[in-house]
């Protein structure tokens, strides 16, 4: 499947119903069958990412299913494997990034959070940065990626990107107080330990709209055109001239009046369909 193209929103669909009209009722995670609730469990959460910000009046927005898959793993803890350990990782991952999008329209200065919602913020701020923190930098040691798979630098860069996202969608943050450039600093580290396949689209997105200075915006373009070559399948340049739009929209915006979400809904608004970041 080619998710450059608009039809990404009408597979996910059809496979939601398949699963939930077949496979739902299935306890054993293993095999084939894992593999797939990740992939649609990820498309899933991700969706959600984009209906949040992407304004138009295309009919894409309207068929994605809202009826959620609820979770990508649906059997207890202790009944996974000790192998299984890095799929409640990337469950994890997903979850609180899922989270996240929840609390971006309601954030907005002329909404109000409640202590309830800085609650449920703090929470999940707290649980990102466990799992970024606690974890040791070890390239070797083996940690799922939100589609199931991959290296600790792949994890780490989706918890990061996590953390960016929470801190200047919701909470709300300029990008330029030094525990969050930090957090940015990070990402660009853990990008360098990665190969080009191994880059996952909305991560590299959140990320490369951090980027402020020349050689940043540079070395981003280098990862989106390596990206490119290795994933032809996917939407990098699609995601790459929705940064190079937000990174603009940053420019102009000399008096820092526009939010970090708005600025993030012109970049994504102004792709041609509703994007997947999947």
């Amino acid at each position: 499947m080619s998710e450059s193209s608009q039809n990404w929103a009408l597979y996910l669909c059809g496979v939601k119903q398949i699963i939930r009209g077949s496979l739902m009722q299935r306890e054993i995670y293993d095999g084939e069958f894992a593999v797939l609730r990740d992939w649609v469990y990820s498309h899933e959460v991700l969706a959600h990412f984009s209906l949040v910000h992407y304004e138009s009046d295309h009919r894409s927005k309207d068929i994605i299913c809202t009826t959620p898959l609820s979770k990508s793993v649906s059997v207890s803890s202790d009944r996974l494997s000790k192998a299984d350990s890095t799929v409640e990782d990337s469950v994890e991952v997903l979850e609180l990034i899922s989270s996240i999008f929840h609390f971006v329209p309601i954030s907005s200065p002329q909404s109000h959070l409640t202590f309830e919602h800085r609650r449920q913020i703090s929470q999940i701020e707290h649980r990102l940065s466990r799992l970024i923190f606690s974890a040791p930098e070890e390239e070797g040691r083996q940690k799922s990626n939100l589609n199931g798979n991959g290296t600790a630098p792949v994890t780490r860069l989706c918890h990061l990107a996590g953390l960016i996202y929470l801190n200047r969608a919701v909470l709300r943050y300029s990008g330029i107080e030094p525990q969050h450039r930090r957090l940015v600093n990070r990402a660009f580290s853990a990008l360098v330990k990665m190969s080009a396949r191994e880059v996952e689209p909305w991560p590299l997105f959140i990320v490369a709209c951090e980027a402020q200075t020349d050689p940043e915006r540079r070395w981003v373009l280098e990862r989106f055109s390596e990206a490119q070559k290795q994933r032809q399948a996917d939407n990098i340049a699609l995601i790459r001239r929705m940064s190079v739009t937000f990174w603009n929209q940053d420019d102009l915006d000399t008096e820092e009046e526009i939010e970090y979400a708005t600025k993030i809904t012109a970049a994504v608004s102004a792709a041609p369909f509703l994007p997947t970041f999947a």
